[in-house]
């Protein structure tokens, strides 16, 4: 089924990530689709869910409406900066659930096993799971945003016992978020868990005991997608085995950088010291000054994209039931490009569609989504005499869409390093001939 997520796949030379883009015919959506809105086979979607996977072994977690999905366990609030909101009539609390197994490919039911109860009312923006096996959710507040972290107790059964085993006592913090801060997306990975504010600024979330701390560096993980095995086997819910000779190093995504702050040389391509490096011996003289060499290694950083992993739904509400052609309008989640290889080489991203498809056999042809794409610069290099630039594609008309690649936006040669946030409205043409249904196509977007 088209509506399920890709896995967000990284190459040597290009990004390539999936996003589901999908339309409703004639009235809602058909109850016999209603599962495949959800990651998770068996489980079926209601409104408001959010999904999170974890980034080690993939388990996956579910905050939904707890009437949906039975009865749940009171939260453990834990000291300090633990509140509690009572639950405003039509805004309840949601409920914390993981899900066994996790989600599968070929088709095996799940299994929601209730784990707490969310502390606010109202469905968060934001969700994710930590490597520790916490759980981070952002909720929309005023005067500042509110951030929900779950932590378990011990690690969570898996397997066939799931569902008799007993729901740990998850404790429940709430944190208050800098009135400054606008988060826009939250990812995770071997490393942490990071914020991403509208700006495309990183945050790593780090825990202190009184308060959560926002650390400014590191590169965000990839988007949130159903996990896939890695290549080695690993146990569920424990971090890999580190490679011999750095066993207690961890995975750290600022390389050369120690704790309590002290900045060392960062050299990853070896363990042994870094060479000697000549240079004029030091001198006295009558002055009383003294000439230091100074030197630093620096090492290539990465060309990545990210993409929210939550699908477009195309609104046709408002237009005219009895024209002959129609369209659908929507807006591509913004793909965030980071340049750091330090090369100034350029780079293009570029996106194609599939055909889109009901459940009954209906078709609609790719070339009538068309787009017009924006782009801005979030963030210069600051190294450069000249300014990051970066151009938007061109407007495509429904008729002359994304059947084949066409560029969403591209950084010049000689200008192209630094961050960039890649846009795009979407218009859907429908023919007349469309047949009532759910449609679901998937836009790929590729960069290099």
């Amino acid at each position: 089924m088209f509506f399920s997520r890709l896995p967000h796949r990284r190459h040597a030379s290009s990004v390539v990530v999936g996003t589901a883009l999908v339309l409703g015919l004639a009235g809602q959506l058909p109850a016999a689709h209603a599962e495949d809105r959800s990651p998770f086979p068996g489980v079926g979607a209601a409104e408001g869910d959010r999904y999170a996977f974890h980034p080690v072994d993939g388990a996956g977690y579910l905050l939904r409406l707890p009437e949906t999905a039975g009865s749940l366990p009171e939260p453990v609030f834990a000291e300090p900066g633990a509140r509690s909101e009572p639950a405003a009539e039509g805004n309840p609390r949601q409920g914390l659930f993981a899900v066994h197994p996790p989600a599968d490919p070929d088709g095996a039911a799940s299994v929601l096993v209730p784990l707490a109860e969310a502390p606010l009312t109202g469905v968060p923006d934001l969700f994710a799971v930590g490597p520790d096996g916490s759980l981070y959710a952002v909720h929309p507040a005023e005067p500042a945003a509110m951030l929900v972290v779950y932590r378990p107790p011990a690690p969570v059964v898996v397997g066939a016992e799931a569902e008799e085993a007993a729901a740990p006592a998850y404790s429940t913090e709430v944190h208050e978020l800098p009135t400054e801060l606008d988060p826009a997306a939250m990812r995770s990975s071997e490393a942490g868990v990071f914020l991403i504010d509208a700006e495309g600024v990183v945050y790593r979330v780090e825990e202190e005991p009184d308060r959560v701390r926002l650390v400014v560096g590191g590169d965000p993980p990839p988007s949130p997608e159903p996990w896939r095995p890695p290549e080695s086997a690993t146990t569920p819910g424990a971090l890999p085995s580190p490679p011999p000779g750095s066993e207690g190093a961890g995975p750290d995504p600022f390389p050369g950088e120690q704790g309590g702050g002290a900045a060392v040389p960062a050299h990853p391509e070896t363990a042994e010291a870094p060479p000697a490096v000549s240079g004029p011996a030091p001198r006295e003289t009558a002055t009383g000054t003294a000439d230091q060499l100074i030197t630093a290694q620096i090492t290539r950083g990465p060309l990545t994209m990210s993409v929210a992993g939550t699908p477009v739904h195309l609104d046709r509400s408002g237009l005219p039931g009895t024209a002959l052609n129609q369209s659908a309008v929507g807006e591509l989640n913004t793909a965030i490009v980071t340049d750091l290889r330090g090369t100034n080489a350029g780079w293009s991203l570029v996106g194609q569609s599939s055909d889109f498809r009901s459940g009954d056999g209906g078709v609609i042809d790719a070339d009538l989504l068309g787009w017009t794409p924006s782009a801005v610069v979030l963030d210069s290099d600051l190294a450069t005499a000249l300014p990051s630039e970066v151009r938007p594609g061109a407007h495509l008309p429904p008729g002359e869409g994304l059947a084949v690649p066409r560029t969403l936006c591209a950084g010049r040669e000689g200008a192209s390093a630094g961050l960039f946030g890649c846009d795009a409205g979407l218009e859907l043409g429908v023919p007349a001939g469309a047949g009532a249904g759910f449609y679901a196509g998937v836009l790929t977007l590729t960069l290099s």
